[in-house]
């Protein structure tokens, strides 16, 4: 995989390239995720949700606190997708002085960089690292927007067994903590309804022209009706060409929100293999009058990469958005900033963060549960087209989740 060493912090207003003058009043809080790399097509659009919010809330002037107005800054710490590059930025994010932070994006790199949020105290709200592990560890500034996975995988185990009849499947996973989480939960979920799991693989990230044909053999040699695919579609794309069109498997491949990208359906070319593809996404997008003004919103902002909102990344742009949001509208009930007190500025706004309840944002309605995550809605999705139509729905029952407590 390609790798770079550094990670990059960079510190801007998010409203434009003018430099804030030293000793202007300024409110920093970090977007923090994939900005380079071979997943940056991931991180980007999520972190440009994230700067949605930022330039939306200061073209609204801001935000007072104790009778004085204050302007919102972004602090990008790039950690590339990597994990060893988790911790590196959330520093980064803690010298240059966020309150909070919106991120990481993928849960092997989040998982470390809560640790060193925690050190400071500072709530950390990730828009799409989705392992249960995140929110079970008994830290109390770790938060997410989105649903974990946990529910993602069980849903997705249920409907193969209940509505697509499925008895026997292999299960292969990218080796990364998102993969073998959500890999995990589907695999134990299938077998407690009774099913078969014929084969367990890891394949770890590779590049597009990795050759799969090795585990391939290995996995059909069992016959299974399906494969299921934890991981991300820089090589789950791979995998499912060669699976589907070089190796002619007349079965289903199904996958998860990792693989809810538009490189998935630009990298998987045959068509007749597309149409044998079926995602669990987590979170499900909201209605089609939200989608078109937050996509026409994204679109006014002219980002210079990423240049628009694909469907498929709308609902992770959105629960970006929505987070930051959050972190200010607890900033508003607590009136908690204090420049001459950045720690007790981070604690109590932790500590609000934490209270939240009822708060409406663009994809749901949020309350944060004692762990630090939230109740909120999945689809399923078909590859139809070329195009993922929404196929079934819900929302999430907690008690198949065994959402943890702290």
């Amino acid at each position: 995989m390609f790798r770079v060493l550094a990670a990059v912090c960079l510190v801007a207003l998010a409203l434009g390239s003018l430099a804030l003058s030293q000793g202007a009043n300024v409110i920093r809080i970090g977007n923090a995720g994939v900005a380079t790399g071979p997943n940056s097509n991931i991180g980007i659009p999520i972190l440009n949700g994230v700067r949605v919010a930022f330039n939306e809330a200061n073209a609204a002037g801001g935000i007072t606190i104790n009778g004085v107005n204050y302007t919102f800054e972004e602090v990008v710490c790039d950690d590339q997708g990597e994990e060893s590059q988790g911790p590196v930025a959330a520093q980064q994010c803690v010298d240059a002085g966020v309150v909070a932070v919106v991120g990481h994006h993928f849960s092997g790199v989040t998982l470390p960089a809560t640790d060193v949020y925690n050190q400071v105290h500072i709530a950390m709200i990730t828009p799409s690292a989705t392992n249960p592990v995140l929110t079970s560890r008994g830290l109390n500034n770790v938060f997410r927007s989105t649903p974990t996975d946990a529910v993602q995988g069980i849903f997705l185990a249920d409907f193969a067994y209940d509505t697509l009849g499925l008895r026997t499947v292999a299960v292969i996973d990218d080796t990364t903590v998102y993969g073998a989480g959500v890999a995990n939960e589907f695999a134990n979920r299938f077998g407690v309804l009774g099913g078969t799991i014929t084969s367990r693989q890891g394949a770890p990230q590779q590049d597009q022209t990795t050759d799969f044909s090795s585990l391939i053999n290995n996995v059909l040699s069992e016959a299974p009706q399906a494969v299921v695919w934890g991981g991300l579609s820089f090589s789950g794309s791979r995998l499912a060409q060669q699976l589907l069109s070089d190796f002619q498997f007349d079965g289903l491949f199904l996958g998860f929100d990792g693989i809810r990208t538009p490189a998935f359906l630009q990298d998987v070319t045959d068509q007749d293999a597309l149409s044998v593809i079926t995602i669990a996404s987590v979170p499900k997008a909201p209605g089609e009058d939200v989608v078109a003004d937050f996509t026409q919103r994204y679109a006014a902002q002219n980002f210079p990469q990423a240049g628009g909102a694909s469907d498929l990344l709308l609902p992770f742009s959105m629960t970006a958005y929505d987070a930051f949001n959050i972190i200010v509208d607890a900033l508003k009930r607590c009136q908690c900033y204090n420049p001459s007190d950045l720690a007790g500025s981070r604690e109590a706004l932790r500590a609000e963060i934490a209270r939240t309840s009822g708060y409406v944002g663009l994809v749901q309605t949020y309350t944060f549960l004692p762990s630090g995550d939230v109740v909120g809605n999945y689809e399923i999705t078909q590859v139809i087209n070329g195009q993922q139509i929404t196929i079934s729905e819900t929302g999430i029952d907690l008690a198949k989740a065994r959402v943890p407590q702290r």
